[in-house]
């Protein structure tokens, strides 16, 4: 279904009203699923949660619980999703600008073409989440967790991961121009091809990465560990 079909459907009579109550009954996920029974193309994510296209901006959402929950197109703009579950959920062309997710948990997650840009993901645990596309301009993610996260071709120009575990990271592509990777680990990250342009690497672990082809111009690397790259 389209962006706009999937967002058009919450403002019918019926969407508006499933809203609503969708808001009263947010820390019951069951009553959720209940909620949700005959609603226009609910069918089409099986037993997991259609709330692809909702509108949630600005509420907070701290601490819910939404593991495998389909979220495609939502939007979650401004939202607190500080230390909710997200395990698995699907985030796919979802905006979450100026989200603020301390904590927050999206194990194996999906946001491909997501919107991040100015979100606050301190200390998120991000492991093998598909960022495939996504931008994260301007992103804070100090001390966050991404070992093997997929970046391909996403955008993270200006990002912090100050202390942050890029571990593996497949990054091809990527940008990370005006980055702050300070401490960051990158070990047997995939950098070919990526963007890295004046970005701060200080006393990263870059060893074993696979750096063919990536941009480093102007970027400071003092006490950085390249042992052992590729390219």
């Amino acid at each position: 279904m389209s962006r706009s079909k999937l967002q058009t459907r919450w403002l019918t009579k019926q969407g508006r009203a499933l809203r609503k109550e969708i808001l009263d009954h947010l820390d019951s996920p069951s009553d959720l699923a209940e909620l949700l029974e005959g609603f226009s193309s609910a069918s089409e994510t099986g037993d997991c949660l259609d709330l692809r296209g909702i509108n949630l901006s600005k509420l907070s959402l701290a601490g819910i619980d939404l593991d495998y929950a389909r979220l495609n197109q939502a939007k979650l703009d401004g939202c607190d999703l500080g230390s909710a579950r997200l395990q698995s959920a699907v985030l796919d062309g979802a905006s979450l600008r100026g989200v603020r997710g301390h904590k927050v948990f999206l194990l194996g997650a999906s946001a491909v073409g997501a919107d991040f840009e100015g979100a606050d993901l301190t200390a998120a645990d991000l492991t093998t989440l598909d960022l495939s596309k996504a931008n994260l301009r301007g992103a804070r993610l100090p001390v966050a967790k991404l070992t093997s996260v997929k970046m391909v071709d996403a955008d993270a120009s200006g990002a912090v991961f100050e202390g942050a575990n890029l571990m593996g990271i497949q990054g091809r592509g990527a940008r990370f121009d005006g980055a702050d990777l300070t401490r960051a680990t990158l070990q047997g990250a995939d950098l070919q091809d990526a963007s890295l342009v004046g970005c701060r690497l200080i006393d990263a672990n870059v060893s074993f990465a696979n750096l063919k082809d990536a941009d480093f111009t102007g970027s400071k690397m003092t006490g950085a560990n390249f042992d052992e790259v590729r390219g």
